[in-house]
């Protein structure tokens, strides 16, 4: 997370120079500081994981308009848009390409086909039901026989007489 807002930072910076703002004005110490690239202590704070969401900060606009210019709204704008992408693109590339990859090795390990994945959880679980059967053995025991009298509790309100754990 610390890389991504300082790579953002790095961005800002980078278009601002772009845009005609002389470099000695940017001072990055000064926008690592704002609150929006900082961590939430309150859920009513503006911050960094709003931008991920994908809403830019009116101070950060303002802040931005101040370095450029305030008749220059629509490149503001523009800058804005163009942080919010990178910001995307960022999180994207780091974040959920990751994720979905472990998904898919999770999903190959387990033996889910896409045809699994379009099935209904109704359909799924009846023709999986057999292995997930031979599966909850610990020996000869079934693993949650001795949890009945729990499930009957929770669905029906009966008492807990028998609880065992492992069948045993």
């Amino acid at each position: 997370m610390k890389n991504l807002i300082t790579e953002t930072i790095d961005k800002l910076i980078d278009l601002l120079k772009q845009n005609g703002v002389d470099a000695k004005k940017i001072i990055k110490e000064d926008l690592i500081d704002l609150p929006m690239f900082q961590r939430a202590k309150d859920t009513n704070e503006f911050c960094f994981i709003d931008m991920i969401k994908g809403i830019f900060p009116l101070s950060l606009s303002r802040i931005i308009l101040f370095f450029i210019g305030v008749s220059k709204e629509k490149l503001a704008r523009m800058i804005g848009i163009e942080i919010l992408n990178f910001i995307f693109t960022k999180v994207n590339s780091s974040v959920w390409k990751r994720r979905c990859e472990a998904m898919k090795q999770t999903e190959k390990s387990l033996g889910i086909s896409k045809m699994d994945k379009k099935k209904t959880d109704s359909i799924f679980t009846k023709e999986k039901e057999k292995e997930l059967q031979s599966k909850r053995y610990l020996g000869n025991y079934p693993l949650f026989e001795g949890l009945i009298s729990v499930k009957e509790h929770i669905l029906f309100g009966k008492e807990i007489l028998g609880f065992m754990g492992c069948g045993v």
